[in-house]
């Protein structure tokens, strides 16, 4: 018998005698070994090792990972969290190996003792442990008696004096175990994929990350290449798709069961294994077993298919493109939850509202401001007593409503979830308000057919049937290639690290992203580098290049305008009537030829003031404003001009056409249920009734000509967001713009259309200087005398109609006798305050206490 590989690290090591293997009963033993090691009590010494950690100033932080995502905060992570790392780093070859043993007081045990692996005896300090089992694939962790007795049995052969040990305790538990060890450091898009947030976070603080939209053939130019991208592009859509679908249903299962399901990159990469069938070296399916909970959804959903349905297939190259659309997934669930969370939950206050006669009878304004206190109170972890003093408009209810507001808000803490409720908990726990946000659901599906029901929603963000964008990193490309036939080498687990550390190679090989690297125009202050970022994204007819553009030097604070608007939106919850306006670091703006002053609006894009001095000096002045005086030159684009502008009235009529053409299909997603329902029942009716035609819908929005129209879409908006910028900033780079920093989103006023008022922001800061200006009241006090203003009182035949309440949104009337202005546009109004708000800031004075939030 050959000696083992490890004998020359003991100590002693010496082969049993004859006379020595005839000590051991139980069978007659052939060969056997002695040495001497060191034998450590696990427990003493991960106890002792947290003691030193600790007095080295090390922090236990206990919680789960549900995502890389949650690791973000680290520079580095070694992983060895076992079988953990099975769901978390999707590693399907590593499986648990349970094992059992028993620990008896039998002081007299000196030595260790193993045959052959089948049993063995480990003195301890306190005890000895006899062991074991080897059972490999079950992950059952209780006591089995069985196995207990075998092991005291086969041990007892072993050392025949263990028979009077007496048993203290018993054990089983699992162990981490896969072909080969697997240490290594993974690599996503040349950096290392524990560190990729950190880095990506740390990047947009040196620059900015920006998308440049060129044709399909211009990037893609090698045939088969191309082709083999455009397959991946038809075979990704139906497994979104019906994924999607697969999800929502699971949600709404968990939901209904009272469970919390784990929603992350790793549940949508299990959705689309699972309605999807692999294909191709190392496929790996679906497996029930490990996912039990997610199977009976997947049972569910199979039996709302056609007969006939096949699963679509997944080869393995699109394996990292479909990893890319699950994290895809992921942001936008995140994104669903943290955007939507308080506008859903103020129309459920409402709807409580509503049914309490005291409300009924108060004006509109005045439930908004009831709407806005419940939801504050609830949200913030605090009552409707203490925070009722800061609304002055609201006056004390009668006792009995007071005390049903306050069983309401009561009501809403026990449900809502965390606690305070804010940006951050919303976008770090979003599973954990998934509960309230299905009973708001249920209460909105209820309340259907009556007078100004809450619009339902979905669970989960939808997936159209249109044809998606897929992501293309360095790895899928080096699959795509290989697919494709080119002669590259395959990507192996060794060379991983050298096919990402050299993306320019593949890049510039097999796509001209390399050729769009460029600088920009020379000017004084624009002269930066647009580098290629190692990722695209395609839908076979348009390619977005990801680029990265580092700020210019001299201007430190250029990130603060590049920064999110949800940020902006934070900053500006947060000033005090010394800051209210944000973009550089100091008030120096120079001498500007040109200033405005910019109100985005739901109605209209934006209404703009142009500043001039005689028109102010003549605002301040007693005679008639804009009769006598001089008025303020004005911009404003209405929302139909945009839609006409952009290109988006030409597509949906000509979508419209097309889809008329075809008449069965037309009939049909006509009569599909509705998916943003709260109940399974419902939900499986949207599965059955789409499913009969999704082939079909996906072959009709999925055609080339849909992408091309969408690609013509995108270089009409461009154009149009061009000249929207033209018209503001008259062409010069020198033109300041305050911008007012809009609390609503881009889509919140129902029936009207939605306006880009965050691209608007983003386009514009591109070709001037823009400062967000806290826009607070702009809209309510008249610019000439400040006094709060009234909508204008509609005729009695205007009030039915349900967009309007008894005064007119756009025209504003003061009220103030003293005042020579008596009725405002509103959006000129707005526009004007704050172009005035932003020079009193950039001129040193202080902001007038009638537009101070701390002041109201």
């Amino acid at each position: 018998m050959d000696e083992p590989f490890w004998k020359s690290v003991t100590p002693l090591f010496q082969q049993l005698s004859q006379k020595e293997l005839q000590m051991f009963p139980g069978r007659k033993w052939e060969h056997g070994w002695k040495y001497t090691t060191l034998i450590c009590d696990s427990q003493l010494y991960l106890r002792y090792l947290n003691q030193r950690f600790h007095k080295a100033g090390g922090e236990v932080r206990r919680r789960r990972i549900s995502d890389l995502s949650d690791l973000a905060d680290f520079d580095v992570v070694i992983n060895c969290m076992g079988l953990g790392a099975q769901t978390l780093f999707q590693d399907d070859k590593l499986f648990p190996v349970r094992g059992q043993v028993v620990r008896v007081k039998a002081p007299w045990i000196k030595h260790y003792y193993n045959n052959d692996g089948k049993f063995y005896v480990i003195p301890n300090l306190e005890t000895v442990v006899l062991g074991g089992t080897t059972q490999k694939g079950s992950w059952d962790t209780s006591i089995n008696e069985q196995d207990k007795q075998r092991i005291l049995e086969g041990c007892c052969q072993l050392v025949p004096s263990l028979k009077h040990a007496q048993v203290v305790a018993d054990w089983a538990g699992l162990r981490p175990a896969r072909d080969r060890v697997r240490l290594e450091l993974e690599y996503h898009q040349g950096a290392l994929m524990s560190a990729a947030f950190a880095a990506r976070r740390e990047a947009n603080k040196q620059g900015r990350f920006h998308s440049i939209m060129t044709g399909f053939k211009q990037i893609f130019p090698h045939e088969g290449l191309a082709a083999k991208v455009e397959q991946a592009v038809h075979l990704v859509t139906p497994i979104l798709t019906e994924g999607s679908l697969l999800a929502n249903l699971h949600v709404i299962c968990c939901m209904e069961s009272g469970q919390s399901p784990p929603i992350n990159q790793t549940f949508f990469n299990h959705c689309y294994s699972a309605v999807s069938h692999s294909t191709g070296k190392a496929a790996q399916q679906f497996v029930p077993a490990k996912h039990p909970s997610l199977a009976e959804s997947y049972d569910l959903y199979t039996q709302c298919l056609p007969a006939l349905h096949t699963k679509p297939e997944k080869p393995t190259f699109i394996k990292d493109i479909l990893n890319a659309a699950a994290q895809r997934a992921d942001d936008n669930f995140v994104n669903h939850v943290a955007t939507n969370f308080i506008p859903r939950t103020m129309r459920w206050i409402r709807l409580q509202l509503g049914q309490i006669p005291y409300f009924q009878q108060l004006r509109q304004k005045q439930v908004t401001s009831w709407v806005r206190l419940l939801c504050r109170a609830a949200t913030e972890d605090s009552n409707v007593s203490q925070l009722l003093p800061r609304f002055t408009s609201l006056a004390n209810p009668p006792a009995d409503v007071m005390e049903n507001i306050e069983y309401v808000v009561a009501t809403m803490q026990m449900l809502l979830g965390p606690l305070p409720v804010t940006d951050v908990s919303l976008r770090k726990h979003p599973t954990s308000y998934l509960s309230w946000l299905h009973l708001v659901l249920t209460d909105f599906q209820a309340a259907q057919g009556t007078p100004y029901a809450p619009k339902l929603f979905s669970m989960l963000p939808q997936t159209g049937h249109h044809t998606s964008f897929i992501k293309i990193s360095t790895t899928a490309l080096h699959k795509l290639v290989k697919a494709a036939g080119e002669d590259v080498p395959s990507l192996s687990k060794k060379d991983c690290k050298e096919v990402t550390s050299r993306p320019d190679y593949w890049w510039s090989r097999f796509t001209n992203c390399i050729s769009l690297s460029r600088w920009t125009a020379p000017t004084s202050d624009r002269l930066r580098f647009h580098t290629f970022h190692d990722e695209v994204q395609t839908d076979g007819v348009s390619v977005s290049v990801l680029m990265f553009q580092p700020h210019p030097a001299q201007s430190p604070s250029a990130h603060t305008q590049q920064s999110s608007t949800r940020s902006r939106k934070r900053k500006r919850q947060q000033q005090t009537s010394e800051e209210w306006v944000r973009g550089l670091s100091d008030r120096n703006i120079g001498q500007p030829q040109r200033i405005v002053g910019l109100d985005p609006g739901r109605k209209s894009l934006f209404t703009a003031a142009i500043h001039s001095q005689s028109a102010a000096d003549s605002l301040q002045q007693q005679h008639s404003f804009g009769a006598n005086g001089t008025k303020y030159s004005t911009l404003s684009w209405s929302s139909g001009r945009w839609r006409e502008a952009s290109g988006i009235n030409y597509r949906l009529n000509k979508t419209g056409l097309w889809l008329g053409q075809n008449f069965t299909l037309k009939d049909a997603l006509e009569a599909t249920p509705s998916a943003k329902v709260a109940t399974v029942a419902l939900f499986t009716q949207h599965i059955t009734h789409r499913m009969q035609y999704e082939a079909a819908a996906v072959d009709h929005f999925g055609d080339r000509r849909h992408r091309q129209l969408r690609r013509r879409t995108f270089i009409k908006t461009q154009q149009a967001y061009s000249a929207l910028c033209r018209s503001i900033s008259a062409g010069s780079q020198d033109t300041v713009v305050a911008y007012g920093d809009a609390s609503f989103s881009s889509s919140c006023c129902k029936g009207n259309p939605s306006t880009p008022t965050v691209s608007l922001r983003r386009n514009l800061g591109y070709h001037c200087k823009v400062y967000d200006t806290d826009e607070f009241r702009t809209s309510r006090l008249c610019c000439a005398c400040k006094t709060a203003m009234d909508g204008m009182p509609l005729p009695v035949t205007e009030r039915g109609r349900r967009d309007h309440g008894p005064e007119s949104y756009s025209v504003r009337l003061c009220r103030n006798t003293e005042c020579h202005r008596t009725l405002w546009n509103r959006d000129v109004n707005a526009a004007v305050n704050i172009l005035r708000l932003f020079l009193d800031w950039a001129e040193g004075r202080a902001k007038p206490p009638e537009f101070c939030r701390d002041a109201h």
